[in-house]
């Protein structure tokens, strides 16, 4: 994803995606920044605990993004298409 306006933090806006719906299943969601030549890019990584709860928060066509209007009116461009990943490994570092 590129975006139009470097300032814009998209804290809120994709807090809200999940939280207003309570979707069961979510488990989290991170949104990672790149700065590139063009711009600054995003990408967005949602865990659920299952396919099935995909589809509860996408819809049935669980493949179509799922990017909120206000988010749409920032960025530059967006992928139409989300791909899905099953988690084979998960670590995290020790406190």
């Amino acid at each position: 994803m590129s975006r139009r306006n470097a300032c814009f933090l998209p804290d809120t806006r994709y807090r809200d995606t999940t939280q207003k719906r309570q979707i069961a299943g979510f488990k989290n969601i991170k949104l990672l920044r790149r700065q590139v030549n063009e711009g600054v890019e995003f990408i967005t990584i949602m865990a659920f605990e299952s396919l099935d709860a995909v589809r509860e928060f996408a819809g049935e066509d669980y493949e179509a993004a799922v990017v909120p209007l206000k988010a749409r009116e920032v960025l530059a461009r967006f992928d139409e298409r989300s791909r899905h990943y099953e988690t084979i490994v998960e670590q995290t570092g020790e406190k």
